[in-house]
């Protein structure tokens, strides 16, 4: 497969206005395209940034305006530079994207978005009793993970990345997907 590298800000406007036409043509992205390939890494990167774009935090979430948008990777990091690429000087609901990669579970609520790795199974029931009733989007792509309390799971079929989203966990958190992010996701319901 081949694989194509952002190497500009042009190139990665192209990039995302690709993936955001893919996704509102049915939800899902593939990554073996013929126009501009991709890996399915740089597809998941876009789908944390359109998640953060797609949901609503309660208005306590900031406690200034100047405090980023924190997107948090726990565990092995899968992304690497490819994140640190789209996100730079990107904006989150008007905020600069901060990038943390954690090793421990955030003390606090700093992240508002954290991305738990596959490398994390094991711990995966402590993690999200740590972080249950906070306002942290989680997402994995990690097997079953939205069975186990996650609220987005990624996942891969056909060379296209779907995602299956848990509409009761956000709730829960205090989370509002809007609209159109169910309409494109598979809903999992208790």
């Amino acid at each position: 497969m081949k694989t194509h590298y952002i190497n500009n800000q042009n190139q990665l406007f192209c990039w995302l206005l690709t993936i955001f036409w893919s996704l509102n043509q049915g939800g899902a992205v593939s990554y073996a395209a013929e126009s501009i390939p991709l890996t399915e890494t740089q597809v998941k990167v876009v789908f944390l940034f359109n998640f953060a774009k797609f949901i609503t935090w309660p208005d306590n979430t900031f406690t200034n305006a100047e405090e980023p948008f924190q997107i948090c990777i726990l565990g092995d990091d899968s992304f690497g530079e490819t994140l640190d690429l789209t996100m730079k000087n990107e904006k989150i609901k008007k905020r600069p994207v901060l990038l943390q990669r954690l090793q421990e579970l955030p003390t606090n609520n700093t992240c508002q978005l954290l991305f738990i790795s596959r490398s994390e199974p094991t711990r995966l029931a402590t993690i999200l009793d740590h972080i249950q009733q906070r306002s942290i989007l989680t997402i994995s792509d990690m097997e079953d993970f939205v069975f186990h309390g996650g609220m987005i799971q990624l996942y891969s079929r056909n060379n296209k990345v779907r995602f299956f989203i848990d509409p009761e966990t956000l709730k829960e958190a205090q989370l509002v997907p809007s609209a159109r992010l169910l309409q494109l996701s598979n809903i999992i319901s208790h």
